[in-house]
């Protein structure tokens, strides 16, 4: 495929599949589209140690969507995959330090994105297995050890859980060439 969509009517909210998964449209400008799948992909941790303070940057999660995450697109497909300039806020609620910035090509949303993109809770339920699940953002917890994850009504949780927990979904993020 040259081009998701060669008319360029690709608009926020609209569902289109890409890859293997169905994705939401969240934000469009110019000729890229933010994209979110539409549901949750898998249950996995955050990072393995919950011991260890752990930011984005250092987290598991992290380098597993960047491998074999990301090696699962086809070539054609991760031509339309861009390097997106992630930034990693600290926790506004709880000062949480949250690390350097990084640079992906698939990436969770943090907080501030989660609010931004979704118009309420009831926007963001995201169901695994045809049942509502938590998922992870990349934004930090109340302590380091804790990343925030939004809940199966899809409320936001500031304070996180142990980055440790495999029963909390993942939703991968993109920045989709047009």
């Amino acid at each position: 495929m040259d081009r998701i969509n060669p008319n360029n009517v690709i608009k926020a909210g609209d569902i289109i599949p890409f890859g293997k998964y169905i994705w939401r449209v969240l934000h469009v400008n110019d000729d890229n589209a933010l994209i979110i799948t539409e549901n949750i992909v898998e249950l996995r941790g955050y990072h393995t140690n919950h011991h260890i303070n752990t930011t984005w940057e250092q987290c598991e999660l992290r380098q597993y969507l960047n491998s074999k995450f990301y090696s699962m697109f086809n070539d054609s497909e991760r031509t339309h995959i861009m390097q997106t300039s992630v930034k990693n806020a600290d926790n506004e609620v709880y000062g949480t330090n949250g690390g350097n910035d990084t640079v992906d090509k698939i990436f969770l949303l943090s907080l501030d994105e989660a609010e931004r993109y979704f118009k309420d809770d009831a926007d963001r339920i995201a169901d695994y297995d045809n049942e509502a699940s938590y998922w992870w953002l990349r934004s930090p917890g109340r302590v380091k050890n804790i990343a925030i994850r939004v809940n199966r009504k899809g409320a936001i949780y500031p304070l996180g859980n142990f980055t440790n927990y495999h029963s909390v979904g993942v939703r991968p993020a993109l920045l989709m060439k047009l």
